[in-house]
């Protein structure tokens, strides 16, 4: 192990350990360190080692963070061996369940859609294989009904109980993507009311000088949409020479100072 290893190559080492109280079945957390104190010509005489007991700092902190975690409203989750090992009161409500019991011990890839796992298990090996950080990435999961959620996931390496593990945080983008369905909906609806009424309509940044045009403004002037919409500076061309001498006018007033 690494103590050994340090050992050998007589090189200071430091890990931490949880530690037997005594004869009591207790364990308790303790950061030791070691480094070899040397002779004039370079041996090791002797090794100095310190061992501080920081067990109810330890517990203090963890508590504090297991709070903080508790109160989050994104599901957070930690993976071990492929099985839910801790799961916050959000990750049990965001996939259906009763109790944080109802899902430690389970795996995790059964929550995960069949059609997204292929690239859930690639992510999860180079995870586990290199210690990569997991960027965010959008993933169906099963709920306990049997629907599906999307999230996004992220998520990065840790060691709990002396061992690898992982901890990932999920966002419900649920209401979002609601959101987003019913602007795309919206869009629809109004790009077929100004098809029926053969009403388009445009922006104009004039910051940018980028114009933007609906579907049916590209069907009133017998554009084709594949090229975009014509430039402001190109506009003029669209008009007779009496219609184009009010447009200039029009856009002369807009623009003038207050």
């Amino acid at each position: 192990g690494h103590r050994r290893e340090s050992l050998a190559r007589g090189e200071p080492h430091e890990r931490e350990r949880r530690l037997r109280r005594g004869s009591a079945a207790t364990y308790r957390w303790h950061p030791r360190a070691a480094r070899p104190l040397r002779n004039p010509d370079g041996s090791i005489a002797r090794w100095f080692g310190t061992s501080t007991d920081i067990d109810d700092e330890k517990r203090g902190t963890e508590s504090r963070y297991r709070s903080l975690v508790e109160m989050s409203p994104d599901a957070i989750v930690i993976r071990q061996d492929d099985f839910f090992v801790f799961v916050n009161q959000a990750a049990v409500r965001l996939l259906g369940e009763r109790t944080a019991a109802d899902l430690l011990g389970t795996r995790v890839q059964d929550r995960v859609h069949p059609d997204d796992l292929p690239r859930v298990m690639e992510r999860v090996r180079r995870h586990d294989m290199y210690g990569e950080l997991l960027p965010p990435a959008e993933i169906r999961l099963r709920r306990t009904d049997g629907t599906y959620v999307t999230i996004e996931a992220m998520g990065a390496a840790i060691e709990m109980n002396g061992r690898k593990a992982s901890q990932a945080i999920w966002r419900d983008l649920t209401v979002s993507k609601r959101s987003e369905h019913a602007l795309l909906e919206r869009e629809s609806a109004l790009n077929e009311a100004q098809r029926l009424a053969q009403l388009g309509s445009w922006v104009w940044e004039t910051a940018t000088d980028a114009v933007t045009w609906t579907a049916e403004i590209y069907r009133v002037y017998r554009c084709d949409s594949a090229s975009g919409p014509v430039s402001s500076a190109e506009h003029p061309t669209l008009f007779n020479a009496e219609a184009l001498t009010r447009s200039t006018t029009v856009r002369g007033n807009a623009f003038a100072p207050a």
